[in-house]
């Protein structure tokens, strides 16, 4: 009797480990061999390898704040997401199961950017608080407690906080313009931003605009209406422990 049910015939496992091969006939397709699979990955919805299954679908899901720029993995179905817009910097808790989506901070002063992508781990302490430490080659190596973030802010207007700036570059007629900017971003550090005819490029800074350098040119004779510069001041100050 033993010998009959493990022979048996009518038992299906939906394996993969013959792949997928579109040209055989049905009469020779056998177990563990597909002639057409969409949306399809070699292991189930629970994770067991082997066996066929649909790709899960992660489109609209939810709608992230900005552009994201990395991921980390927080536990089960929770990533830790980073976004940013080159201004705005916000880190949260994206939950796949449940398609939700939790801010846990939105900070000017992280200063993501969309030309550094993240890359990061998390790790949980003894007292049960998990630690989120990334690197993204622009800024230092930093490390946040998910459970307790190190700062609070109050209402009110402050020297705490950096200003933020809008320039806009110089144009003419023939859209021809250059404007150059040099500046100390909010880690102190130099950096130089040319701008074409026109262009709008926003930043922070804790300087003062008479203390950045500016200068605006055209490569032909015609006039040249110069740029302009308007400064946003902080609504906060930011407090951190």
């Amino acid at each position: 009797m033993a010998e009959q049910e493990s022979q048996n015939p009518g038992a299906v496992t939906n394996t993969f480990n013959k792949g997928m091969v579109k040209d055989y006939n049905e009469t020779f397709v056998g177990e563990g061999l597909w002639t057409h699979a969409r949306n399809a990955v070699n292991n189930s919805h629970d994770g067991q390898v082997g066996v066929i299954g649909n790709e899960p679908a992660n489109l609209f899901c939810v709608t992230l704040p900005y552009t994201l720029i990395g991921t980390v993995h927080y536990g089960g179905d929770e990533w830790i997401v980073f976004t940013t817009d080159d201004l705005n910097s916000e880190i949260g808790i994206f939950d796949e199961s449940a398609c939700s989506y939790t801010k846990i901070i939105n900070d000017p002063c992280l200063n993501f950017k969309r030309t550094n992508l993240i890359t990061g781990v998390s790790r949980e302490r003894f007292d049960c608080e998990t630690l989120l430490y990334w690197d993204d080659g622009l800024n230092p190596t930093r490390v946040l407690n998910i459970n307790d973030i190190p700062y609070v802010c109050t209402t009110g207007t402050g020297s705490n906080q950096p200003f933020k700036y809008k320039l806009i570059g110089a144009t003419c007629p023939a859209k021809t313009a250059t404007t150059t900017i040099t500046y100390k971003d909010i880690n102190f550090t130099a950096q130089t931003k040319h701008l074409v005819d026109g262009e709008v490029f926003e930043f922070l800074s804790y300087e003062k605009p008479e203390n950045m350098q500016i200068a605006s040119r055209s490569c032909t004779d015609q006039p040249c209406f110069n740029h302009t510069i308007n400064i946003s001041v902080p609504t906060g100050d930011r407090t951190t422990y």
